[in-house]
């Protein structure tokens, strides 16, 4: 079979491992794991703002991102989701965790680092019309040098958590569970519009990313791309909030949606154009499969004798 033959959201249903149940198992776990970490790092609470609990219900009109202490309250307890549920996924041995990157063998870093490239093109292009017809305030910066070193670390992780989380395991289970990859794109859109504290416009402007990062992940066959829109997309806005010219709010206007769903549409068109010229998208960095599934029928005879 070809490396394209492989459609990323059912990719679970190629191991012989397979089990509809592990994936609840999974997920058990990476949640267990996920608010033991959580409580841990409410105790690092910024003191002049909320712990992630109350900042859910408080929206994020008073996130913190320009201290060390807001970066690890708002930002950090979203990135340790990652780490949450590789491990879930390692003691479950449901499947390895390079099938939630790709559906090519594992993360490809020249993808991911030419659709960050691409975003900070589009993402630039709009910041400076932004700066020309005067939306942007006056520069204040607000950042501590650690916060400012925090946030660049931490960010890009807080960004591809979500995607491992959303665009890897719940679009990948329920697409194994169904087979239908739009019912299971459109199952993701909806959880990650609810997970979202933002007034209409700004759950139908999150609704419209999860949609086109969901598309990316689906056409793309992995999560690289999908990623380097997020993480563009979030960097651009924690460092324009954390130097003053923009802000982080819940309340999103219509001409701000707009103008999300405009970057969104060329981005995904742009890479598209590049999925089709570009031989990255079809090489297959390693037969992970084949690999599991005989590491796995190994330990199942050794346990035998």
């Amino acid at each position: 079979m070809h490396s394209n033959d492989y459609n990323y959201i059912t990719y679970p249903r190629n191991f012989a491992s397979y089990k509809w149940a592990k994936p609840i198992l999974v997920f058990i776990l990476f949640l267990i794991i996920y608010l033991v970490g959580g409580a841990i790092l409410v105790m690092f609470m910024d003191r002049t703002g909320a712990s992630p609990v109350e900042s859910l219900g408080l929206g994020y009109d008073s996130m913190n991102v320009s201290s060390v202490s807001g970066v690890l309250t708002n930002l950090g307890s979203v990135a340790w989701m990652l780490p949450s549920l590789a491990l879930a996924v390692f003691i479950v041995k449901e499947r390895p965790f390079s099938s939630y990157s790709s559906a090519r063998g594992g993360w490809n870093f020249k993808i991911f680092f030419l659709s960050m490239l691409v975003a900070v093109i589009i993402f630039a292009v709009h910041t400076v019309i932004r700066f020309l017809t005067g939306n942007l305030y006056p520069f204040d910066n607000q950042f501590t040098l650690a916060g400012f070193i925090v946030l660049t670390l931490i960010g890009p992780i807080q960004c591809v958590a979500e995607e491992y989380v959303f665009r890897g395991f719940m679009l990948q289970t329920i697409g194994s569970w169904t087979r239908l990859p739009v019912f299971a794109v459109i199952i993701q859109v909806a959880v990650f519009m609810a997970l979202h504290p933002y007034n209409l416009a700004g759950r139908i402007s999150v609704g419209f990313s999860a949609l086109i990062f969901a598309l990316c992940a689906w056409f793309g066959r992995g999560l690289e791309i999908s990623s380097g829109l997020h993480v563009v997309n979030n960097m651009f806005a924690f460092y324009m909030t954390g130097f003053g010219i923009d802000r982080i709010k819940s309340a999103v206007t219509t001409t701000e949606l707009a103008s999300t769903m405009i970057i969104d549409i060329i981005f995904l068109v742009v890479m598209l154009i590049i999925i089709r010229k570009c031989r990255w998208f079809g090489e297959r960095k390693k037969d992970d499969i084949t690999a599991f599934d005989t590491k796995m029928a190994a330990r199942a005879e050794a346990k035998m004798r």
